[in-house]
Parts: C-alpha cells; sequence; structure tokens
C-alpha cells in the first residue's frame, strides 16, 4: 500500500486530537460515541514463528486464512483456531 508510518501516525494524532475537542463540547459531545476496533498484525511469512504459532501447530496468522469464499478475513472467538486456547 506504501504509507509511510509517519504519516499514518500523524494522521491518527490530528484524528484524536479531534475527537477530543468534540468531547470537551458540550454541544457536539451530545450523543457522541465511538467504537473502534484495534488490528494488530504482521506479515505472516515474513515473521519468526511465535509461540502461539508453535502451539497451533503453524507459522503463519490465522487472521490470513478465510473460511471459503468469504470476503471477511475477521478472526472470531467462535473459530476453530481459537478452540484450544481458553
Amino acid at each position: 500500500m506504501d504509507w509511510d508510518p509517519e504519516k499514518c501516525k500523524q494522521a491518527c494524532e490530528a484524528a484524536a486530537r479531534d475527537l477530543a475537542n468534540a468531547a470537551k463540547d458540550p454541544e457536539k459531545s451530545k450523543g457522541l460515541q465511538i467504537k473502534m476496533r484495534i488490528i494488530i498484525g504482521r506479515k505472516p511469512l515474513d515473521a519468526p514463528p511465535t509461540d502461539l504459532a508453535e502451539f497451533l501447530g503453524r507459522s503463519y496468522s490465522p487472521v490470513t486464512e478465510l473460511n471459503g469464499n468469504s470476503p471477511d478475513p475477521t478472526l472470531r472467538p467462535d473459530d476453530q483456531t481459537t478452540a484450544g486456547l481458553s
């Protein structure tokens, strides 16, 4: 995607400042809701195996696998890949 990490960081910080300013304003903050999803990822083929990968018997990220033809690669709590992790 050729994203510059510094530009991405600046954009995130600017968005955080804008949200903080809106939250501080009594008029703008009425009904303000923030929903967030944090995604932590790595390049599956370039990264060394982790303990979790060894436990699961693979060195790649399960998030990169699609179930069937689904375009949604989100790993859900009820997926088979998390069954033995409780």
